[in-house]
Formats: structure tokens, sequence, C-alpha cells
């Protein structure tokens, strides 16, 4: 039988058919194993047409065999499954003209994968069924032509396969590309084309406005705005600063003062078995404070309710009297708003405690749970105890020991203020009293921290400490001076120059406000009304010798006076605060009694009656509270006393009750019957004049002439 020759439509490679019969099944190539429906060659010089007639009807076929139009790809599955165990023998044609034996075409040797199968459909009459091309056997048909374009066909029509070629609209199985995937990229291309215009209308827009701007501002400026240059006279100088320069440097020397000057020099303090979240930071020295015949005594004598407060605060606290203790540390925890505040206390004994003591005051179990030998932990129902050495306890919380424990190494100051802890490096530990505190924590704690009654008061501090302070430490000292330094250190956004400037101006204002207030005020008792009657005296002096400096991120105010101003101050801010408490201040101020009904010579008004209550009163402040009283000015002559020497801050304690202001001169000039002090009341000069005998014979004052009946006090007509 004649051979037939295929090619393989994958590879293009020529196979030789033996049997003609086999023309339609399906059949593996030797070369590339892909199978595919066997077509005999056709001769390039062949045009005999052939026509053919469709065996069945459009209906009657089977869906397997109609044409998937989605995918563009016809499978004949039908002809896939009656031949799939056909073995169609094929030989490799050789360039020579030999054939290559080929095993033959299994099922269990085929290829997974076929090639789509198009069956075989009558042409239109306007198109010919196109001629098959002999591509060469190494050459895939569709490297052969790589710049050929596909051909083109009808809209009306869609392209028909080539007999024997691959459909080159085929696609994968799975893959499918319509008419709405191309639009649509169509419509996507559009509409960035479209945008892209908007923004250029858009920028060319904004440009030619934003010129038209420019170049309207220029021509109106150059029209109307031209002026002639400045002279010498009009144009800006440089600001002479030498002024703020030296300021500044005099502030640098006011610390330098304020250094020299400080009564003591000690550590700063130290947050050590303390534990974390510390607001408010108390530091005192009780015993010193407390100790018999003290300045400090003294003090406390003035602020009666205060003291009796503090010690009654320090026993429940410390859990002994202030004359045990030698240093107290007392740290407040704020919480939120309206809730119970938590205390931990480190106290440092005068003397030595033994064990059993306590472990008898305190009333405490030995922890099992924390410390250990080295580091003993002692709880009761409700705190926590460790005692440090024979003098130091430390007492905090029940449920806060595990931090006092671990403040031993580090102190806890990760959840303080940072304005707080920077503040507590520029303190001193061997004042007797510091504090140290937040001015906003105590604007929101102040119920919880002090009676209502003086509420507003404490506003009315926070108000003059001001918003730019983020922190403050004020401490004292009581001593042959008394010595009060206050440190504010500065929010980062407030200069220091700017807050001292401001303190400064506060208290040169502080003595008249005060006056004011005082004004206002009707002191039922005349010993309270002269005490009263002097704070802004006081305070004035206290304005005058304060001293301003300034460092880095703080601001410092610090006093120096002599021992009895602490007593005085004391006893006058109490009363202050005692009638203002009870005073109307939106009342006007009282008219002042009209001298009419005085008598008129100076002897007879001295013989006005009052109280007498001097305690450790300095003498100059003893006669002007008598002046006062009396309305006789009394002079007192320094540099006769001190050529005796006296001093005008001679403390006097004369507690007389209701005398004559006569009787009160004569127990001052009294005691000092051997310096010669005298008084002299001159009718003529219309006032009083304190001296010696000494220095009156000394300036040719005639004492015979005058007129004395106990020889301390001389009237000059």
């Amino acid at each position: 039988m004649e051979a037939v020759r295929v090619s393989c439509p994958k590879c293009g490679k020529e196979l030789r058919l033996r049997d003609r019969s086999l023309i339609g099944k399906k059949g593996k190539c030797p070369k590339c194993t892909h199978r595919f429906l066997l077509r005999e060659k056709i001769d390039q010089n062949q045009e005999d047409e052939v026509t053919f007639e469709l065996a069945e009807s459009p209906q009657t076929l089977s869906p397997s065999r109609v044409p998937n139009a989605v995918k563009g790809v016809v499978v004949d599955q039908a002809n896939d499954q009656a031949n799939a165990e056909d073995e169609v023998p094929m030989t490799l044609v050789m360039p020579g003209g030999d054939s290559q034996q080929q095993a033959p075409l299994t099922a269990q040797n085929a290829s997974p994968a076929t090639a789509p199968v198009h069956p075989q459909q009558p042409q239109p009459p306007q198109q010919p069924y196109p001629q098959q091309v002999v591509y060469p056997p190494q050459q895939h048909p569709q490297q052969a032509h790589p710049q050929q374009p596909y051909p083109q066909y009808s809209c009306g029509q869609p392209p028909m396969a080539q007999p024997g070629f691959p459909d080159p609209y085929a696609l994968p199985a799975g893959h499918s590309v319509g008419v709405q995937d191309n639009q649509r990229g169509v419509d996507r291309i559009r509409e960035i084309k479209r945008r892209h215009r908007k923004r250029l209308q858009f920028t060319v827009l904004s440009v030619a406005m934003l010129c038209l701007l420019i170049g309207g501002g220029y021509f109106a400026y150059d029209r109307f705005g031209t002026e002639p240059p400045p002279t010498d006279a009009e144009k800006p100088r440089m600001v002479d600063n030498r002024q703020w320069d030296s300021s500044r440097t005099q502030q640098q020397k006011n610390l330098e003062f304020a250094a020299s000057h400080s009564p003591t020099n000690g550590d700063p303090i130290r947050l050590q078995l303390i534990p974390a979240g510390t607001s408010i930071v108390f530091h005192l020295r009780p015993a010193d404070i407390w100790r018999e015949g003290s300045v400090g005594q003294e003090v406390l004598w003035g602020l009666p309710v205060l003291a009796e407060w503090g010690k009654q605060k320090i026993q429940e606290i410390c859990r002994y009297e202030p004359q045990e203790i030698e240093e107290a540390l007392v740290c407040v925890a704020l919480g939120a708003k309206e809730e119970p505040f938590e205390v931990a206390t480190v106290v440092k004994l005068v003397n030595p405690m033994q064990n059993a003591d306590f472990i008898n005051r305190f009333r405490a179990e030995r922890a099992n749970d924390l410390g250990g030998p080295s580091h003993p932990v002692y709880y009761d129902e409700t705190h926590a105890y460790y005692k440090r050495d024979e003098r130091t306890i430390a007492i905090c919380e029940k449920r806060r020991a595990s931090e006092m424990m671990a403040s031993i190494v580090r102190e806890k100051t990760h959840s303080m203020s940072q304005g707080l802890v920077e503040i507590l490096q520029h303190t001193d530990c061997d004042r007797h009293f510091t504090i140290a505190f937040h001015p906003k924590d105590i604007r929101i704690h102040k119920e919880e921290l002090i009676n209502a009654t003086f509420v507003p008061f404490l506003e009315i501090f926070l108000d003059w400490i001001g918003d730019g302070a983020e922190a403050v430490a004020w401490s004292c000292h009581l001593g042959p001076r008394f010595y009060t330094d206050m440190k504010v250190r500065n929010y980062a956004y407030v200069p220091e120059v700017k807050l001292q400037r401001e303190f400064r101006n506060k208290l040169d204002v502080m003595p008249r406000e005060i006056l004011n207030l005082v004004q206002k005020m009707q002191p039922k008792q005349n010993g309270r009304r002269a005490i009263i009657g002097r704070y802004p005296a006081m305070m004035k002096l206290l304005s005058l010798r304060t001293l301003g400096g300034i460092d880095q991120r703080y601001v410092q105010l610090t006093a120096v006076m002599n021992e009895r101003a602490a007593p005085n101050l004391a006893v006058g801010t109490m009363l202050f605060l005692d009638e203002a408490a009870v005073t109307d201040f939106t009342q006007t101020v009282p008219t002042p009694a009209t001298p009419g009904n005085l008598p008129a010579r100076l002897a007879d008004r001295l013989q006005r009656v009052f109280e007498i209550d001097f305690r450790r009163t300095p003498l100059q402040e003893a006669y002007a509270f008598i002046a006062d009283e009396t309305k006789v000015p009394i002079e007192i002559d320094g540099d006769a006393l001190k050529m005796a020497g006296m001093t005008k801050n001679m403390a006097q304690t004369h507690q007389l009750g209701n005398v004559p202001a006569t009787e009160a001169l004569k127990s001052i000039l009294s005691r000092y019957t051997a310096e010669g002090m005298i008084l002299i009341v001159d009718e003529s000069t219309r006032k009083a004049t304190v001296l010696t005998k000494a220095a009156a014979a000394s300036r040719n004052v005639d004492l015979n002439s005058m007129t004395s009946s106990d020889g301390m006090i001389y009237y000059k007509n």
C-alpha cells in the first residue's frame, strides 16, 4: 500500500504513515510526542477542491462536538474517546529518505496534554481554504515567520483554523479574552488621559492666577507704595543689651552671696526606701525644731494651731515623738482626684533603738516573703516596716513593700514629675524644714490636703507662684540668722530671666496688697490689732531683703534676716490668716478716727491705757507699737545706743496687760539703767527721742532743765 506523509503541527517534523486507511485517526509524533489528528499532507500544486456534505444536521450534534465559541477552541471529545486505544505506528522521515522505526502509540505512553482538534467544516464560497505550509523539520511553525502578522478576517465570521496547524487565537484551558475585556482596557486608557488633561488645565490656571497676583502686587507697590529711603535717624538701631547683661551678672552674684551665707551645706534630699509615685516631699528635723528654748519653739508658739497639727501627724506617721526624731522624710503619693493619698516615711532617730523595743512599738511580725536575714521586713495589718539600722526605720503601705525594698539600690523616681526630680537635686537635707511639690498637683488635690477654711489662701499662694513654675522647693533654717530659700524650676518655654522678673514684681507689690487687706480688718483685741497692723511692714522688709538669682532651669529667691524675723513673721502670718477668715473684704475701708479728740500735749497722750504683751519683740518694734497706740512719734538714736553697746534688735519680753504707755516705757527703760537709756519728750518738736545720758551730755542737752519724776522719762516744754 502506498505510504502517506504527514506533518506534525507542533514541531513541523515530516512523518511517514504506512497505511492510508489510518488517516483521520489520532497519533503521536515520535519527535516531540505531540498527539494530533492524522491528515494527509497536501501538495502545494494541487488546487482541486472537494465538496463535502453534512452527515447530520446541526440540531443533532452532541454537545461535546459543538465549538466552544467563548474560549475560541474546538475540541472533539468523541473522537478522542474513540481513538484513545488506537495504535498508529509512524516512522520518522530522515533527510536522506530513510525512515526510523517508532514504538506504537499506546494509552500508557500517550501525553496527557492534547492539542486542540479542529473538525473539518465547509468553507464559505468567498473564502477558499488556505493552503498548508510545510516548515523545515527542525523549526516550530510559530517560529518560522516571527514577524508575519496574523491573517485578517472579516468581522462577521470568526477565523478558521487551518488543517494541521494550531489555532493562533487559541488560549489555554481556563483562560478567556472577550470583547468586554478589550473595551474595559480602552475605557481605562481614556479615563487616564481625561484626568491628565484635567490636571494639566488646573496647573496652567493656577500658574496664570499666581503670575497675575504677583504682577498686580508689584504694579500696585510701584505705583502707590514707593517711599523715600529712610534717613539715618529713622534707621533701626542695635539694642544695647548691657543693662540686661548687667542684670544677669547681678543675678549670678546673688546666687554666690546666698550660697556663702547659707547656714548649712548638706547633701540633696534622696528618696531611698520610698515607693514610686511621690508627688509631695516633706523633709524636717523635729528634734531641733521642738528643742526647749530654741527659735523653732518660739515659731511654734506663734503658730499654735499648725504646731499642734504637725505634732499629731508626726506621731501618727512616724510613731515617735518629735523630740525623738532627728530627721524625717515624709513623701505623699497622690492618686486620682477625691481618692485617699498614700504616705511613705523614713525616720532617723536621735538615739539607737533595740529590736525588742521596735517590735513592741509597732506590733508587727516578721515577713517571710520579703527581705531576708540582712534586710528584715515586718508586717502589721496595713503597713510594712523595714529596720535599716539601729536608728533608721522605713514605713509604707503593706502592698508597696516590694517597691520600698527595691528602692534601696535605686531610687524610684521613674513615675515622678521630672521637674520634681530635678529640683530635689538643689535641696539641702541639713535645713530645718523643706517642702518640694508640683504646683499643678497641689491645685488638683487641695481639698484632700488641707482644711476647707484655708483652701482660698492656698489658691492665692498658687496663683502667686504662677503657671510658669513646673516644680517648687522651699526651705528655711532657724538659727542665729533666719535663712529662707525658694527655688522654682521653670518650664522649658518660660525663660529664667522672665520668671525671675515676674517674681521680683510680685514681691514689690505684695506689701501694698497686704496693706489693702489689713485696712479692711477690724480685730477686737488691741494686741492682735497691733501685730496685724505691722504685718505689711514685716512683708515689706522681707521683700527688700529678698535677693533673686537665676541658674540653669530654675529661679532662686533668698532672704537672710535676723533671728527674730522668723517668730515675728510666724505670729503675724497666723493672726493675719485667722482674721482674714472672718473678714468681709467686700466692705469699704473704714475711715480712721480723726485726731481731733486727742490731747494736745504729748505727755497727756502717753497716759493712754492699752494692752502690753511683748514676747521677745525687738526693741524698735516695741517702741513703734507704743508710738502707734499713743500717736506720739518716737525716734531711736541708733548711734547713741551703739556707743553704749546696745542695738535696736534687743529682745523685749513684757507682759503687763492693760497699763498706761508711761508704764510700758518705764518697764523697757528700767532694764538698761546701767547703760543710761532715757526718753526725752520734746513738746516743741512734737516728738520723743530714745538716747543715753552720755549722748545727751555730748550734745549739750541740759537734762536738769527738764521735768522728770523717775530719771528715765524727761519732758521738755
